[in-house]
């Protein structure tokens, strides 16, 4: 099995490994299998495909199937992705609480030792730039009312 490389890339955007992309795809291809089958399949080491399986459990993407040798099936991409997202959004939730905290402690400091305002600044372009347009459009705004 040839995995499209977009569709591994969008699984590893949301968190999963190359591996564990490939081993989910290579599950969603034989409907339900076991390690050796499905690193088959993945084209990969059975080592490899058993710790991605175990990750795929945990994650709640994969499901086992009670049998000898034991089987495995993956969840419809739809719900797995579902999962995905939900967990990368909570991630996300928690980053942002963070990044909140550094930059109330890192103002409170900053404030203390920086009391001079730069005249003369230069800037590299891209999100840099963006930002210190927005910055200087929200300060002339501000100043006008």
């Amino acid at each position: 099995m040839s995995n499209n490389f977009e569709e591994v890339r969008t699984l590893t955007d949301l968190g999963l490994s190359g591996a564990q992309a490939r081993t989910y795809l290579a599950l969603l291809h034989v409907g339900s299998g076991t390690i050796r089958e499905i690193a088959e399949v993945s084209n990969a080491a059975r080592p490899d495909t058993y710790r991605a399986i175990v990750f795929l459990q945990q994650e709640g993407i994969v499901e086992k199937i009670v049998s000898l040798p034991a089987k495995y099936k993956a969840l419809p991409v739809a719900d797995a992705v579902g999962i995905l997202m939900l967990k990368r959004s909570k991630e996300n939730m928690e980053l942002n609480e963070r990044v909140n905290e550094l930059i109330k402690h890192v103002e409170k400091w900053h404030s203390k030792t920086h009391n001079e305002e730069e005249q003369f600044v230069l800037v590299h372009e891209g999100d840099a730039l963006e930002l210190k347009f927005q910055k200087l459009v929200e300060t002339s705004e501000q100043s006008m009312h």
